[in-house]
């Protein structure tokens, strides 16, 4: 059975932290890590129908989108709405993650997985987040402590490419060295050249983990000096940042596109802006509230840009701007990727049950005709 921190480990690696937007608060946001799970509840947001749902099935752990914790919290007291319910969820011991801006932001997060749902090609970030500057490692070692080296080497944070941990390339040779006086060799002696068999492992990691990577290294290689490498790597376009921008398979009037996004997201009902009548090829995403992309989206050549919500003066913005905008609804455009989180988890995680909890849409629109 998983524990908290287990989860939040791997919710970590899906959804970097460091993708979050500067005045976010994500990650494991309320819980003790050493605790088990056996049910876990998703959600959007953390609501009182949503703790009194976790409460009845028994859940361990809430990962909801938006963080159950925001800004500071100077009082923990049942005066408040937020207070009641992080002190019910203290008193049942549920833990609470919050992955919000780094799972809209993500490789595979809630902007990517709108582009797919429509269907879209070269499809890239919107605003690009600043890669980190990427090493190549390169090791010698006995093949019999390859998988020692390898579990030090990837719990210091090197082997992860996008969405996939424990990332390694070995190939077999022959290493040769001549001990000097005062040596100490694992193999060979003194003086003698030593011809060994050695395996070749290459790694990658970030450059603000070179002293982790380079200590773990040192902390199990067999050798007194063992024999590594640090290669610098050029920059690579990272397909991680805000929002995303790319193609239709073919041009589509921003009526229809709007009715397709309908149907596709659940949305109760959706909100067009501009020249709604023309044709659309090249789309912009922005989920939830981001609706001041627009005129990013409109310098990038979109020729409509779908969103969660807008404000009045973005909106007035983008209309004398001429940029079609498709207003989904801050639930709907993200609600989904929760649902798809679920399942996520508990592919990952067999002996979890999951559930996905319909408790936490705050806002339920009503047609009065």
């Amino acid at each position: 059975m998983p524990t908290v921190g287990d989860l939040a480990a791997k919710l970590d690696s899906w959804w970097p932290e460091r993708l979050a937007a500067s005045w976010d608060n994500v990650g494991l946001l309320l819980g003790d890590r050493s605790n088990q799970v056996e049910k876990l509840l998703t959600c959007l947001t953390v609501t009182k129908g949503v703790v009194d749902e976790a409460i009845r099935i028994g859940a361990q752990l809430i990962v909801s989108h938006h963080p159950v914790l925001f800004a500071p919290v100077k009082k923990l007291t049942g005066d408040s709405i937020q207070g009641r319910n992080l002190l019910r969820l203290l008193a049942g011991n549920i833990a609470v993650y919050s992955p919000h801006t780094s799972h809209d932001s993500a490789q595979d997060g809630v902007n990517e997985q709108i582009s797919r749902a429509l269907g879209m090609i070269n499809v890239r970030p919107l605003k690009p987040a600043n890669a980190p500057e990427k090493m190549k490692v390169v090791v010698f070692v006995p093949e019999a402590n390859l998988e020692e080296l390898g579990k030090a080497v990837f719990e210091s944070g090197a082997g992860v490419i996008g969405a996939y941990t424990g990332c390694s390339f070995h190939s077999s040779g022959v290493g040769s060295f001549v001990p000097g006086p005062g040596a100490k060799p694992t193999i060979g002696v003194s003086g003698e050249r030593e011809c060994t068999p050695e395996v070749r492992v290459e790694y990658l990691c970030d450059k603000k983990q070179f002293f982790s990577v380079m200590n773990a290294i040192r902390r199990v290689h067999p050798y007194e000096e063992p024999a590594f490498d640090f290669y610098p790597l050029a920059s690579q376009s990272s397909m991680e940042g805000d929002g995303r921008i790319g193609e239709l398979s073919g041009s589509l009037g921003v009526i229809e596109l709007a009715k397709d996004c309908q149907k596709i997201f659940g949305a109760s009902f959706v909100q067009l802006i501009g020249p709604v009548g023309k044709k659309a090829k090249k789309v912009a995403i922005g989920c939830g509230a981001a609706g001041s992309w627009a005129m990013d989206a409109r310098q990038m050549g979109a020729e409509v840009f779908i969103t969660g919500e807008m404000r009045y003066h973005e909106e007035l913005e983008a209309y004398q701007a001429g940029i079609p905008i498709i207003v989904l609804g801050h639930y709907a455009s993200e609600k989904f990727a929760m649902n798809g989180m679920a399942g996520r988890l508990a592919s990952s995680f067999p002996d979890l049950i999951v559930a996905t909890s319909e408790n936490d849409d705050l806002v339920r629109q009503v047609l009065v005709g």
